[in-house]
C-alpha cells in the first residue's frame, strides 16, 4: 500500500467519486508511492486545489482531477452531467 496523506481522508457525499478513485489507487499502488488527497495550491492571490496526487519514485507525478457523474465526449469536447444538470 502507498504512504496516504491523509491516512483516512474524509470526503462529502458529493465527492463519492473522489473516494472511489481514492481506492482503486490506495489499493493498487506499490509500497514506494504516495497518495495525497485535496492538496491546496495558492496562486498568487487564487487558492487551487488537487483532487489527486500521486509522487512515484523513479516514475514521475501524476495529477488526478476526478468528476462524478455521467460523463461523455463528443466533436465540441468533453461534458459532464450530474444529478440531471
Amino acid at each position: 500500500m502507498p504512504h496516504c496523506y491523509p491516512s483516512e481522508p474524509e470526503f462529502a457525499e458529493e465527492r463519492r467519486a473522489e473516494r472511489t478513485v481514492w481506492e482503486a489507487l490506495r489499493d493498487q499502488l506499490p509500497d514506494e508511492a504516495a497518495l495525497f488527497h485535496s492538496v491546496g495550491l495558492l496562486e498568487n492571490d487564487r487558492e487551487q486545489e488537487l483532487d489527486l496526487l500521486v509522487a512515484w519514485p523513479g516514475v514521475g507525478l501524476a495529477v488526478i482531477e476526478v468528476k462524478g457523474g455521467h460523463v461523455t465526449r463528443d466533436a465540441q469536447g468533453w461534458h459532464q452531467e450530474s444529478k440531471g444538470v
